[in-house]
């Protein structure tokens, strides 16, 4: 048996032999790793051949939140996938010119194209036997998924949207008010620092005046020194 029929029988026993959705999409990713790089022909889209390799091995490596993506914002209801490869230097609109093909766990096949998942096939043995289909079978565009909103649950929205200005508003002028009191507090410390010195100088010399020219009485008033009087006595 050839290497080509014999990743391709690898691919078709595990798929007719799915029970379980989760251990299924496993046992597919071991054998996307297992071998990576080798290259299926296609009678789909002709003269192409699916590169096989999980998401380490495309234009978006590294994006793990990139599947968890294609997994929520596309079809009508969440679905596990995984990557089992690439078609490389094609011809559309997708990053790289890259036409990333994800396995869901119903079985169908899909590839990625900017912001387009299109189904390219219902099952690995019809991509292995008839090809990819594209543009697909089927195309689902990013966040069409969503149940659109009723007028109420719309006017609920924007009602929110309208009070969480408001309260962020009010938050910047409470949080601007209290940096100008800072400021404001801040600048009389600095203003009360300043003259504190100059005001103890002038009880000082208060003090002084006061105790070498005023005598206490009775009546706890000064006795000031009569000078330059002595003609009017």
């Amino acid at each position: 048996m050839g290497l080509l029929k014999k990743i391709k029988t690898e691919f078709l026993r595990c798929e007719r032999g799915k029970k379980d959705a989760v251990e299924f999409l496993c046992q597919i990713k071991e054998i996307v790793s297992k071998h990576r790089n080798s290259k299926i022909p296609l009678a789909k889209p002709k003269s192409y051949e699916l590169r096989i390799g999980g998401l380490e091995d495309t234009v978006h490596a590294g994006d793990v939140e990139q599947l968890e993506v294609w997994k929520d914002c596309y079809l009508p209801e969440r679905m596990e996938m995984v990557v089992i490869g690439a078609l490389d230097d094609f011809r559309c609109s997708a990053a790289g010119w890259q036409l990333v093909l994800l396995l869901c766990e119903d079985g169908n096949v899909y590839a990625y194209e900017f912001e387009v998942l299109h189904l390219v096939a219902r099952s690995l043995e019809d991509l292995f036997k008839s090809g990819a289909e594209f543009p697909g079978l089927e195309k689902f565009r990013f966040g069409e998924c969503f149940e659109e909103l009723t007028e109420e649950e719309m006017e609920k929205e924007m009602q929110f949207d309208e009070l969480k200005k408001i309260d962020d508003e009010h938050f910047q002028f409470r949080r601007r008010l209290a940096i100008e009191m800072l400021e404001d507090l801040k600048a009389i410390s600095q203003s009360e620092s300043t003259i504190q010195p100059n005001n103890v100088m002038k009880s000082q010399v208060g003090l002084d005046y006061y105790g070498q020219h005023c005598k206490p009485s009775g009546n706890l008033t000064c006795q000031m020194p009569l000078v330059g009087l002595d003609h009017v006595l």
